[in-house]
C-alpha cells in the first residue's frame, strides 16, 4: 500500500498513517548484501607450523607456563616459533589445553554475570 501510493501522498506520510517506522519501510525494500566468505590470510601459520606451536606448548617442560613466558625462554635459546600474541591466538592450543565454563553465581557472589572459570585438561 505504501509503495503504490508513495509517490502521490509521500512515504514519511503514509508509513505515519499506518504506523509503520519509516526506517523499518526503506529497509525492507533494499537489496541484500551477499557477505563473502572471511579469508585466509597469508600469514598465518600452516599446519605444521601450527602443529609444532602446539607440541612446544603442550610439552612437559611449558605445560604450566604461560604463552609470554614460553615465548620469553624460546628467544634466550634463539627459537622463534611465532609471535607472543600467536600463542594466545592458537585455537588448537585454546582447546586442547582448557575449556571455559560459565560460572552461574557470579553475581551472588558479588561479579558482573560473566565470568569464566579456565580448567585444565
Amino acid at each position: 500500500m505504501i509503495s503504490e501510493h508513495g509517490a502521490e501522498v509521500g512515504i514519511a506520510a503514509l508509513c505515519k498513517a499506518f504506523g509503520e517506522p519509516r526506517a523499518s519501510w526503506y529497509r525492507t525494500r533494499r537489496p541484500r548484501i551477499v557477505c563473502a566468505e572471511p579469508r585466509q590470510s597469508a600469514r598465518r601459520l600452516s599446519q605444521v607450523e601450527e602443529h609444532q606451536v602446539l607440541e612446544t606448548l603442550n610439552s612437559g617442560r611449558f605445560r604450566d607456563m604461560a604463552p609470554g613466558e614460553i615465548y620469553a625462554i624460546l628467544l634466550d635459546e634463539d627459537r622463534y616459533l611465532c609471535s607472543e600474541r600467536t600463542m594466545y591466538r592458537t585455537e588448537v592450543y585454546k582447546l586442547a589445553n582448557c575449556k571455559s565454563i560459565r560460572c552461574t553465581s557470579s553475581k551472588e557472589q558479588g561479579g558482573f554475570g560473566r565470568e569464566y572459570i579456565r580448567v585444565s585438561v
